[in-house]
């Protein structure tokens, strides 16, 4: 058999050495990558009321404590867990300074329970499920069960909404204005019906995505299933939208203003519970579950 030269056998050995050290390289890059995934990912938000009360919340906002329970199975329905959190919104629980009647689920203080206010170039996906009785009657108007809010006193960039046994999405956005009555105009003024029925007495599980931009790169998807369906179906996709509001100036801004270009806008809190118009005569009671925010799908479909 034919030996293998000297330089034929170095030649080898170098080949070998540099695929090695190639290799090892390549596995730096990807163990660097990943560790920089993990410490730039945000830690998610969990609010699902399994502590017993609303500890994981900064706090809610009603006209009477009696309004807001978080209560077991035997004593309201659950959908995740041991507990779930049950809001009741009867005629005239109004607070003062602050429109409608109302029992929110209040998540707007930056550090509490890993929670950071969303800004412009933020993209996360959040999960709940929320419960309408079978004795649920329509309240006057309107019924926001989950908003996301600007910093400022007029309406939620993204609100999901109870109206007439049905559910859907309103996305009042990009530049804002107001004329000389006092009137709001927005750029982006759309509602989007998601489902049409409440499916009263069976949960809703919800999956949301946003995009928030205050200008034409907003994203808004949302997957929805029905207590006893096995997968999400994905019932609303809008994209290349504004999901924040702007302003010319800082007037209706409270706070600091968060600067996109030449515009104005604010970072967003959200929150859970019910909002509805005032002047009615019912009284409302809604129960939501298993709150969570993450930066990936996967981790929300997860908690299902």
């Amino acid at each position: 058999m034919k030996s293998i030269s000297p330089i034929v056998k170095i030649a080898v050995l170098v080949t070998v050495v540099l695929s090695c050290k190639k290799s090892l390289q390549n596995s730096e890059l990807e163990l660097r990558d990943q560790l920089a995934s993990a410490l730039t990912s945000p830690v998610p938000v969990i609010a699902d009321w399994e502590t017993g009360d609303a500890s994981q919340w900064r706090g809610i906002i009603t006209a009477d404590p009696a309004q807001f329970y978080v209560g077991i199975s035997s004593v309201v329905p659950v959908r995740q867990g041991t507990y779930a959190a049950r809001f009741i919104v009867r005629p005239n629980d109004t607070i003062a300074g602050i429109s409608g009647e109302r029992c929110e689920a209040d998540m707007s203080l930056e550090g509490k329970n890993n929670y950071t206010l969303e800004t412009v170039g933020d993209e996360y996906y959040y999960g709940w499920s929320t419960y309408f009785p079978t004795t649920w009657t329509n309240p006057k108007n309107f019924g926001v069960f989950m908003q996301f809010h600007h910093n400022n006193y007029i309406n939620p960039p993204i609100s999901f909404n109870a109206h007439n046994d049905t559910i859907g999405v309103n996305i009042w956005t990009g530049h804002v204005t107001v004329n000389t009555s006092g009137k709001l105009n927005f750029m982006y003024k759309q509602y989007h019906i998601l489902r049409n029925t409440l499916s009263k007495g069976l949960w809703n599980d919800f999956i949301v995505h946003v995009k928030f931009r205050p200008d034409w790169q907003g994203i808004v998807e949302v997957w929805h299933r029905l207590q006893g369906q096995a997968e999400f179906s994905k019932v609303l996709s809008v994209d290349s939208i504004p999901t924040m509001q702007w302003f010319d100036n800082d007037s209706l801004i409270i706070g600091s203003p968060v600067m996109h270009g030449s515009w104005y806008t604010s970072k967003i809190w959200l929150r859970n519970g019910f909002y509805r118009d005032k002047g009615g005569s019912n009284v409302n009671v809604i129960i939501h579950d298993n709150f969570a925010r993450a930066d990936n799908y996967s981790s929300i479909r997860a908690r299902f």
